[in-house]
């Protein structure tokens, strides 16, 4: 198979030429057309979850509050870190993962 290949494209010289400049000229077009990501996102999936509760201390709104949803987000996949800011009336539970962010553009 290989050497009816080779004994062709010795005979034809010129269509191996026509065929090898196509092949040339549909490889820089596609090149062309390459999507580049010149700055590629490597930021991590963070989720972050707000709740206020007006009125409550932290310490409250730590055990009331932050720990039930840091417990909850134990649950998400390839998990790195999960981390809660308690103050006044306000939480802030942070989860950040591996896992890859999920594209919202409509071309992906």
């Amino acid at each position: 198979m290989i050497n009816a290949i080779v004994n062709y494209a010795l005979n034809n010289r010129l269509m191996t030429l026509v065929f090898a400049i196509a092949v040339i000229v549909a490889g820089v077009f596609s090149f062309q057309k390459l999507p580049v990501d010149a700055f590629p996102d490597a930021t991590p999936t963070m989720v972050q979850v707000f709740t206020t509760s007006p009125g409550l201390s932290p310490v409250d709104i730590e055990t009331l509050i932050s720990y039930p949803v840091e417990i909850s987000m134990y649950g998400i996949p390839k998990l790195e870190k999960v981390q809660s800011t308690s103050i006044f009336g306000l939480s802030r539970v942070t989860s950040i993962s591996k896992m890859a962010p999920i594209s919202t553009s409509p071309g992906d």
